[in-house]
């Protein structure tokens, strides 16, 4: 909501509402009067049961299944009604919430629902549409996004896997900072949930997708059209330049540390000092040497003459201990 009082008043006024908003119109419907109501309203995501539940296809069918109530308030008292739903319009880009998490009353918290629930590559949503509803736009919906709980519900990691490309089905995994391609098994099928065997032993899989993210066929080469420089934004442009930066120069460094090596200096005085108190072996005060740092592919004459210019000394000679 912030986000989009943020754009009115400006080129993407109305943009999100445009992609992500669909609708559905909900009927409630009496049993034993006449009595009939119904309500279109917004959605921009859908909450899809998981529990007890085999697939998305299943999911979306008991989503529009009437559901009876016994004790509805109407105009007339209660009343045993019938709730229906129908979808009238899904958005460009349908995000899908996995119901992955209930509350058990025996235990009296949250729990994590493991159980296998498999989701489609693409899906037809025609067959869920209202009949008088406009179907202008195709209704066949392509995954894009699969978003990943890995834990239970007292806490776990989320990453995702993502389709960064509209015409080629290459599928990346966003963990954190890293990001590497994957083949599309481990995008989708492995993240259906359920119970996974090893050494003979049977368990359930503590990761499974608990949001999905679709997008409407004829609208992927839109949204996936090549960006022309001129069109982004200066700020954005400018920030990704000053992260590049960043990075390149943390790689620099961890580079430089990788190929670094140190040298304790043991000096003439030093074995004088040793001398002093009868220690003849090299058992020195480690916090009073003198330290010179080299690259490992730097060469003998390159570490003489870092030492020369350390302890300026002219002439010397190293010896290893």
């Amino acid at each position: 909501d912030k986000l989009e009082e943020k754009m009115k008043n400006t080129d993407l006024d109305g943009e999100i509402p445009k992609l992500f908003r669909g609708k559905f119109r909900s009927f409630v419907r009496c049993i034993n009067v006449p009595f009939e109501s119904s309500r279109i309203e917004d959605f921009y995501d859908l909450s899809m049961i998981v529990k007890d539940t085999n697939s998305l296809e299943e999911s979306f069918q008991k989503y529009i299944e009437p559901e009876e109530v016994s004790d509805y308030d109407t105009e007339s008292g209660k009343q045993e009604i019938t709730k229906t739903i129908e979808f009238v319009q899904f958005p460009p880009v349908l995000y899908i919430h996995l119901r992955r998490f209930e509350y058990d009353q025996q235990i009296q918290n949250m729990k994590k629902i493991n159980s296998r629930f498999e989701f489609q590559e693409s899906i037809d949503l025609s067959q869920y549409m209202a009949e008088n509803a406009d179907q202008t736009d195709d209704q066949i919906f392509d995954l894009f996004g699969v978003l990943v709980h890995n834990g239970s519900s007292y806490g776990g990691h989320y990453f995702a896997y993502l389709r960064p490309y509209g015409d080629e089905d290459e599928w990346y995994k966003f963990n954190d900072s890293s990001v590497t391609k994957v083949t599309k098994e481990e995008a989708i099928e492995s993240n259906f949930g359920g119970s996974s065997t090893q050494n003979g032993i049977s368990f359930d899989k503590s990761y499974s997708a608990y949001m999905l993210i679709y997008i409407r066929r004829s609208c992927i080469p839109e949204f996936y059209e090549e960006v022309d420089d001129s069109e982004i934004p200066e700020s954005a442009a400018n920030y990704v330049h000053e992260k590049k930066i960043k990075y390149e120069r943390q790689l620099e460094e961890k580079k430089r540390i990788e190929n670094t090596m140190s040298f304790k200096l043991v000096r003439n005085e030093d074995l004088r000092k040793n001398a002093l108190f009868h220690n003849i072996e090299f058992n020195f005060n480690k916090s009073n040497f003198v330290s010179v740092d080299a690259m490992k592919y730097d060469t003998p004459e390159d570490l003489y003459q870092k030492v020369s210019n350390l302890l300026k000394l002219r002439k010397f000679i190293l010896y290893e201990i």
